[in-house]
């Protein structure tokens, strides 16, 4: 549906919260804002890469343990 939000919990280390409060601040934003934008700009570029056959290939997956902070975007 057009217009309708859905909740998503998004987990991020301790470094990278700072680090996107701290941008936040200095772009005069929330991290929220830069969140739903990031999201928006990947699904986005994916989307349309999705037609090559190495769009999955070039999908870089995170491994490494996070220490854990839990937000919730709305």
């Amino acid at each position: 549906m057009v217009g309708t939000n859905s909740p998503v919990s998004v987990r991020l280390d301790v470094d990278t919260r700072e680090r996107l409060n701290a941008l936040a601040n200095r772009l005069e934003s929330t991290p929220h804002a830069l969140m739903r934008q990031a999201v928006a700009e990947f699904v986005e570029k994916r989307s349309t890469a999705s037609s090559s056959s190495n769009a999955k290939s070039k999908l870089k997956v995170i491994t490494r343990p996070l220490r854990i902070v839990s937000l919730h975007v709305v």
